[in-house]
């Protein structure tokens, strides 16, 4: 036993040493050697983007360096007033995003010439993110294999030198969920200042950062009406209770405004996207022309939710062409494989408070693009699901392997479920 917790103990070293090095070492191949991404520009620490997502940012980051915030929100209402006039269309030229992603881009003075102290940042941060996941895997009994693999995933290696939002919100997502899950132990109602300014960072650094404000409204409702006080433990005050419902709400709101048209120009766009070669818009019209209309479209509506899934997942082609690299498919194939095996556990045997989380974070991506890229935050929790999937399945088929081969697998120790959300407080003795 002693040595085998030894040999575990050495190969979450080796997986966290792995994730470091692999990520040091994309870095600075990239610095000599950049590689060619969908919009023909090449990627590496040294280039700046022209294209993509972050001229938006850029232009979000002009506004808060003159201290506009005036223009920003005139900006956004004048978005909102064009595209309900005109149907759902979207000015993207003068769309304003949250604030927390410009500002890192002003704080570190990105431009031209100047992008090594921002991609460095971009660097620290997504060897932190996955190691934070590693060592949450291990303590719950995931074996080094799967640590390693994490390690290797080539979409979390990818947004280490593709400066966008989406690193910066995977890591506060990471530090939101395991600071609100863990006071769900004691009651998130004790101490809500310590999960609050997390849950608020989410929707200021990426839109689809509101579908947490859903998860948490619910969760904490949930809590309110379900959960009975226990015996031993001393009322929360009634103020206590409904001091984060408010706050919610009232940043519900108002964000809800701030980036409505953002949704109503992500809903119309979106509508072009393909799906296995087929746009959006046709799933909705109907796809089975032979059958009556009253059956066509549920059935092409299921469908289009099916695809969505899938290309969630990463199983899916190119958005700008079916013939990509085989290489580039077979990656994003083979590990969308593992993240739809995480998902169908996680809703077949997880814990509710976590299948609440995804399937609230996954919600906005059901109205308009779903690709692995939105995923990158929940993929390391799909991974963990994903190897007590494979794992509980070794057991029941009687797969044997040495001793010595254990920790590579398993821990050992059985997983750990998050505690259902409660909003009382212990009493101290």
């Amino acid at each position: 036993m002693g040595r085998l917790a030894f040999a575990a103990g050495w190969g979450l070293w080796l997986a966290l040493g792995v994730t470091l090095a692999v990520r040091v070492l994309v870095f600075l191949l990239l610095m000599s050697h950049p590689v060619v991404n969908e919009f023909g520009e090449g990627v590496s620490p040294l280039n700046k983007p022209t294209k993509g997502d972050l001229p938006y940012y850029e232009r979000t980051r002009d506004r808060l360096a003159q201290l506009d915030l005036a223009g920003l929100i005139a900006g956004q209402k004048e978005n909102a007033v064009h595209a309900l006039a005109d149907g759902g269309d979207f000015n993207w030229k003068v769309y304003f995003t949250g604030p927390v992603f410009p500002l890192m881009l002003l704080a570190s003075d990105y431009r031209d010439g100047n992008t090594l102290p921002l991609a460095t940042a971009f660097l620290v941060m997504g060897v932190v993110w996955v190691w934070m996941w590693q060592i949450w895997m291990y303590r719950r009994g995931v074996g080094w294999g799967w640590l390693m693999l994490l390690a290797l995933l080539p979409t979390p290696v990818w947004y280490i030198v593709t400066i966008s939002s989406d690193l910066p919100f995977a890591l506060l997502f990471t530090l939101f969920v395991f600071v609100f899950l863990s006071r769900a132990q004691s009651g998130v109602f004790d101490r809500p200042w310590l999960w609050t300014p997390l849950l608020l960072m989410l929707p200021l650094t990426r839109p689809n950062g509101m579908s947490m404000l859903l998860f948490v409204g619910v969760a904490l409702l949930w809590a309110h009406y379900t959960q009975p006080h226990s015996v031993d433990a001393a009322p929360t005050p009634r103020w206590r209770r409904y001091a984060p419902l408010a706050l919610i709400g009232v940043a519900g709101v108002a964000l809800g405004f701030y980036f409505f048209p953002y949704l109503l120009g992500y809903i119309h766009v979106s509508q072009k996207d393909p799906f296995f070669g087929i746009e959006e818009r046709d799933y909705w019209a109907g796809l089975f022309h032979t059958l009556p209309i009253w059956l066509d479209q549920p059935l092409s509506w299921i469908a289009l939710m099916g695809a969505k899934l899938l290309s969630f997942m990463g199983m899916r082609y190119s958005y700008y062409s079916t013939h990509g690299s085989m290489l580039v498919l077979a990656l994003r194939w083979g590990s969308g494989a593992l993240f739809l095996i995480g998902f169908i556990r996680l809703m077949w045997r997880g814990q509710s408070m976590q299948r609440l989380l995804v399937l609230c974070y996954m919600a906005p991506f059901f109205l308009g693009a779903a690709q692995e890229r939105y995923l990158l935050p929940i993929m390391p929790l799909l991974m963990f699901h994903c190897a007590w999937a494979i794992n509980t399945l070794g057991r029941r088929w009687g797969w044997r392997h040495p001793a010595t081969w254990k920790g590579f697998w398993s821990s050992g120790s059985a997983p750990v479920t998050t505690p259902s959300v409660s909003y009382s407080r212990r009493r101290r003795e």
